[in-house]
């Protein structure tokens, strides 16, 4: 079960925990239950992406992905994201 999210950084922090304990689902979960709180928290959004693209999962982490570009534009590693997740193809 995903914790609750007070803030987003307290969800962004327990969310890499958890995957750094070998729970990247819940991870990801803690990160979706913040982002409904937090929609457009951009650090959430780039954390999802990464948690769903190390998870194989390359189709969902586009989408967010592609999100977190669009809150910012004019960031480089969220561009880059983006181009690294269009070419992988799920199998």
């Amino acid at each position: 079960m995903a914790a609750p999210a007070a803030e987003p950084r307290f969800a962004y922090a327990y969310a890499l925990a958890l995957a750094d304990a070998q729970q990247r689902e819940e991870g990801i979960d803690t990160l979706r239950v913040a982002l409904a709180r937090f929609p457009d928290d951009l650090d959430l959004l780039e954390a999802l992406a990464l948690l769903l693209r190390d998870a194989g999962r390359s189709r969902e982490a586009l989408d967010i992905a592609k999100r977190r570009a669009r809150g910012n534009p004019e960031d480089q590693r969220a561009l880059d994201l983006v181009t690294e997740l269009s070419a992988v193809r799920d199998p």
